[in-house]
C-alpha cells in the first residue's frame, strides 16, 4: 500500500506573473472524477472521515492555514503536512482516513475518485490517534459526527 505524501506544485514565472499545471490526470493511477471544496473557521477540526467505499483523495489549500491529518488503519500510523496557499497538495491514497485542524481560517479543495455517500461514511475520533498531540489546542470546535 502507498503511503501518503506532499506534492510540491511548480511555479512557472515571468514578468506578466506565475503559471501553474496544478492537477494532470496522467501522473495518477486513480480517476479523479470530483472536485470539491470545504471552508472551515479557525480552531475546527474536521475528520478524521472515509468510508466503507473509500475514496482516494487530493487535497490542496486554496487560502489559509491547515493541519492535514491523513491516518492509516492498517499500519496504524498518522502523518501530518502543514498546507497553506503555498503550492503544495496532499495525496491521500484509498485506504487512509483523512481530516484537518484549521489553524486560520482556511479554504480547501479536494479532488476524489469516487462519489460521497453519507450511509456509507466511517468516522474516527482524532483524540483516538496521535493526531491529539499535533493538533494545537485543547478545545477544537468539532461538529456532532466527529
Amino acid at each position: 500500500m502507498t503511503d501518503p505524501y506532499l506534492i510540491k506544485i511548480e511555479k512557472y514565472k515571468d514578468d506578466r506573473g506565475w503559471f501553474s499545471e496544478v492537477f494532470k490526470s496522467s501522473t495518477f493511477n486513480e480517476n479523479f472524477n470530483r472536485q470539491n471544496e470545504s471552508f472551515s473557521l479557525a480552531r475546527v477540526f474536521r475528520g478524521l472521515h472515509s468510508q466503507a467505499q473509500p475514496q482516494t483523495k487530493l487535497i490542496r489549500c486554496l487560502s489559509g492555514v491547515a493541519i492535514d491529518f491523513v491516518y492509516d488503519p492498517f499500519a496504524d500510523k498518522l502523518f501530518s503536512f502543514v498546507l497553506d496557499n503555498a503550492m503544495k497538495q496532499v495525496y491521500c491514497p484509498k485506504h487512509c482516513m483523512h481530516g484537518y485542524f484549521a489553524v486560520t481560517p482556511v479554504h480547501i479543495q479536494y479532488f476524489v475518485d469516487a462519489p460521497y455517500n453519507p450511509r456509507c461514511q466511517i468516522v474516527l475520533d482524532y483524540r483516538e490517534t496521535e493526531a491529539r498531540d499535533r493538533v494545537p489546542t485543547d478545545s477544537p470546535i468539532l461538529s456532532e459526527k466527529d
